[in-house]
């Protein structure tokens, strides 16, 4: 009994060190200031620009995206690389043309990019449908920050249908 508890106790601490951060790291720099709120995103079409997504780096360092990737949506791909878009005046390019006519299209980074510290910015890929019955998909970002990596994945899915 003395060793099960000491055995609970242990994987009790680690887990709480892990819901805090990544252990000795803290909190992990990137974030989206969705703040943690889930939902779809639906859009009729073949092949969209997904900017939908935002990463916001509340560190006071540079945070590197290293990949993008579109994870468990059946029927759907990335079509094009994930860029890094300036945002103007707060607004997204949320789910619209492929290819994209933004103002501030000219002046997006291709990943692997930096974002700057204390900085917001709109991750832009090209967003496929592959059949007449797509999955939902996400977002996996892997990135690196005063030398440690992480990996983010979004809880807002994106779909795009026949209709919806």
């Amino acid at each position: 009994m003395r060793r099960f508890r000491h055995c609970l106790g242990g994987l009790a601490v680690g887990l709480a060190l892990l819901v805090a951060g990544c252990g000795a790291h803290g909190r992990p720099p990137l974030g989206n200031p969705a703040s943690g709120a889930s939902g779809l995103q639906c859009t009729p079409g073949k092949t969209l620009a997904d900017g939908f997504y935002t990463l916001q780096n509340s560190s006071h360092e540079t945070v590197t995206v290293t990949s993008v990737r579109l994870i468990g949506g059946v029927g759907q791909k990335m079509t094009s690389p994930a860029y890094l878009v300036p945002i103007a005046h707060t607004t997204l390019i949320g789910l619209n043309y492929w290819p994209v006519r933004w103002p501030t299209w000219k002046d997006r980074k291709r990943v692997p990019a930096t974002i700057a510290p204390r900085t917001t910015t709109n991750l832009v890929f090209a967003q496929t449908r592959t059949n007449d019955h797509p999955k939902s998909a996400t977002i996996q970002v892997n990135y690196s920050a005063g030398g440690s990596s992480y990996t983010m994945i979004e809880v807002t899915r994106v779909l795009v249908a026949v209709k919806c």
